[in-house]
């Protein structure tokens, strides 16, 4: 069971990445009903990464790692929308610009390479360990 969530979860995460790479429409493209639209899928993929790596009985460090990226794809869509609302009472009001643009990309691109380096090593180590009779 565990190895399905774990094959789930890098399908979650190659899904992920795949639509920040080729995104459906751009981030900064105001379409004027529902500016949100583009962020619904990484909200989506997000929030399964972190309900099944919650789920995930592995090791804490790659448990950790997925749940940032998941996090950091859900906080990424909900800081534009959030800026978008903010900036209409708090025209000068920064914080949701500097998360949009430079803290969730990082924790995004930091806790990704992290999940697959932690993942890399856990199924080495599985594969050095069983005798190959």
């Amino acid at each position: 069971m565990s190895a399905v969530f774990i094959k789930v979860c890098w399908a979650i995460l190659a899904g992920l990445i795949l639509l920040l790479i080729f995104p459906l429409t751009p981030f900064g493209e105001h379409s004027g009903r529902f500016e949100l639209f583009p962020g619904i899928p990484l909200i989506v993929f997000g929030s399964a990464l972190v309900i099944l790596a919650a789920m995930l009985h592995t090791n804490v460090v790659l448990k950790i790692f997925l749940i940032a990226a998941g996090a950091s794809a859900i906080g990424w869509p909900s800081s534009l929308f959030l800026h978008s609302f903010l900036f209409q009472y708090f025209p000068t009001e920064p914080v949701t610009y500097v998360l949009f643009f430079f803290v969730f990309p990082l924790t995004f691109t930091i806790s990704t390479i992290g999940s697959l380096i932690a993942g890399l090593l856990l199924f080495f180590r599985r594969k050095l360990r069983k005798p190959t009779n």
